[in-house]
């Protein structure tokens, strides 16, 4: 084979190992950022996010006709209790 032809193909190879090594660094960084992400997704779901306050504030309750049906809400009119708390009309 002719040196230079040689020298041309080595060089390419060269170049071609360089870039396959770097796209192995890369996967492997992916790899762990998905392990990273897919660790503090699982962590979120199995903490409950309730911060201090969340159920006193007025936006934050729960909406009365959403917990009561219209039966129970009847229920309560008719014994007397014309308000429900946290309910909005």
């Amino acid at each position: 084979m002719n040196p230079e032809l040689e020298s041309l193909l080595l060089e390419h190879f060269k170049s071609f190992k360089a870039s396959q090594d770097l796209i192995e660094r890369k996967l492997d960084e992916l790899g762990h950022r998905i392990r990273s992400l897919e660790t503090a997704f699982e962590k979120s779901q199995e903490e409950p996010h309730i911060a201090a306050g969340d159920g006193a504030h007025p936006d934050h309750r729960p909406d009365a006709k959403a917990i009561l049906p219209s039966q129970s809400e009847h229920i309560l009119a008719q014994a007397g209790i014309g308000t429900v708390p946290g309910h909005r009309d």
